[in-house]
């Protein structure tokens, strides 16, 4: 008599390969790129530093494997979300239709990654350019804020300086005063 087997509709998934490395590193970007354009929906963060680095992710990642319709379409909304989210949050001045391009020009790469992973047609690299330079625009922003914060920290360390020096006061020194 055969011995009754403790899990019987599993037997035969027994012969079934463990994913390969490739396979395993291709769902972690995937992942990572989902969590990083969900990462910019959030108010709390930089919206610019966030949608920067998924979009500059996206833009760089070249898939070794077709993704299938539940993997494109959480990436897809990831992807829609951050967008919608960022278009209230970035600067008054940011070209709104710009950001608004840049989401359709992903949602091309990522119905592009969902065909065969050697096909790459114009319209992909078109849509890699154009993610590419709101990428760039946003990196951009970055450094101009970076550089603003900088200048102020210099002007705020000159400042407590001539206030040190001068004890307190800039009265009756109005050459300390011109300078800070």
């Amino acid at each position: 008599m055969q011995p009754e087997s403790l899990f019987p509709h599993c037997d035969e998934l027994i012969d079934i390969a463990p994913p390969s490395r490739e396979s395993i590193e291709f769902d972690e970007t995937i992942d990572g790129l989902i969590f990083q354009f969900w990462k910019a929906t959030l108010r709390h963060v930089d919206v610019a530093f966030e949608l920067q680095l998924a979009l500059s992710e996206l833009r760089r990642h070249r898939p070794a494997f077709a993704l299938d319709g539940g993997r494109e379409a959480a990436l897809s909304r990831a992807i829609v979300a951050a967008i919608s989210s960022s278009i209230d949050r970035l600067p008054p001045g940011y070209n709104r239709r710009q950001l608004t391009a840049c989401g359709r020009a992903a949602l091309v790469i990522v119905r592009h990654w969902s065909r065969e992973p050697g096909a790459c047609p114009a319209h992909a690299d078109d849509a890699r350019l154009l993610v590419g330079l709101v990428d760039r625009d946003l990196r951009n922003m970055l450094d101009f804020s970076h550089l603003q914060e900088r200048k102020a920290n210099r002007r705020q360390a000159t400042v407590a300086e001539l206030m040190r020096k001068t004890g307190g006061s800039f009265a009756g020194n109005t050459a300390l005063a011109r300078a800070a």
